[in-house]
């Protein structure tokens, strides 16, 4: 009779092997790294390298794997586009107005700048009243756009 740990899902034994082996692959390299310390430092490159070609073969096995294990059927419903659950009305190659790529480009650009606030608020103390001083600079630029966009008619819907 089979015990309970015997009856595995198929994902937790994958997980484990693949623990078991990033785990060998790291003592693997550890060990081999200790023994290479006194070597020319081109060979500290090689870990790197070894990542790198992990970050791309890993991807691609998993959806090489996906690929070859997933199920295709192929029908009307699935050919259709998805659109919220809803049918979809129209043509798929209705023209949308500037306008939604304009506010959504603006978006972009204002979002992207206010990310620049965290590195600040974080060095605040050691900025001091100069760093104070080119923050309220800052800001002040991006409210003059802001405004500036909102006077052109930018950020209107209709």
């Amino acid at each position: 009779m089979k015990r309970a740990e015997d009856r595995r899902s198929p994902t937790a034994v994958l997980h484990c092997i693949c623990a078991q082996f990033v785990n060998l692959v790291h003592s693997l390299l550890l060990q081999w790294y200790h023994r290479r310390v006194q070597d020319p430092p081109l060979y500290a490159f090689i870990p790197i390298a070894l990542f790198f070609a992990g970050a791309v073969i890993v991807p691609v096995g998993l959806l090489l794997v996906a690929r070859a294990l997933s199920r295709r059927v192929y029908g009307d419903a699935k050919s259709m586009a998805y659109e919220c659950g809803v049918d979809p009305v129209g043509e798929a190659t209705e023209r949308f107005s500037v306008r939604f790529y304009l506010v959504a480009i603006l978006f972009l650009i204002f979002d992207v700048e206010t990310v620049f606030l965290l590195p600040w608020a974080i060095l605040f103390d050691r900025l001091a009243l100069v760093g104070f001083i080119e923050m309220v600079t800052f800001i002040a630029i991006l409210i003059v756009g802001y405004a500036y966009a909102w006077r052109r008619g930018a950020l209107a819907w209709v």
